[in-house]
């Protein structure tokens, strides 16, 4: 698996019914909490925007709103220095960080081990796991291809 600070990427089209009225709505996560904040982890709050949650922190990552009940297609980058996120292929966020995620898998729509905690009220669908952080090209043609499926 992908682990540490190596480089990766996440695609997916999501596609929220409800914006979480207590707390966040977790896409994903990667990594856990227990060892030294090694978790890599991207909510939406309760306002549609989505947050970077890593090392015991949560940080704002982009200004734009996931919208209600439209499909939108997320990538969220990391190619060991940066996290960019992208929606609908276009970038709208990105903050300087450095991963250290362990191998603890990759969970969608909730924390690991806790199935109600956070969890993402919505669809996610053509979840693509890449292990390196893909180019804006890349990106635009991974979300033309999967638009088609």
């Amino acid at each position: 698996g992908i682990s540490g600070d190596a480089p990766r990427t996440f695609c997916a089209w999501v596609k929220p019914v409800t914006y979480p009225k207590n707390g966040n709505a977790l896409l994903y996560t990667w990594g856990d909490e227990g060892h030294n904040g090694a978790r890599h982890a991207i909510l939406m709050r309760p306002t549609g925007k989505l947050w970077h949650h890593g090392r015991n922190r949560d940080h704002e990552f982009s200004e734009a709103e996931l919208p209600l009940d439209q499909w939108t297609h997320l990538a969220v980058t990391y190619d060991a220095s940066k996290m960019v996120v992208h929606l609908d292929g276009v970038p709208r966020g990105e903050r300087t960080i450095r991963l250290e995620t362990n191998d603890t898998p990759l969970t969608l729509g909730r924390y690991s081990g806790l199935s109600f905690y956070r969890q993402w009220s919505g669809l996610l669908d053509e979840v693509m796991i890449f292990d390196k952080a893909l180019d804006e090209d890349e990106i635009q043609e991974v979300m033309e291809w999967t638009s088609r499926l």
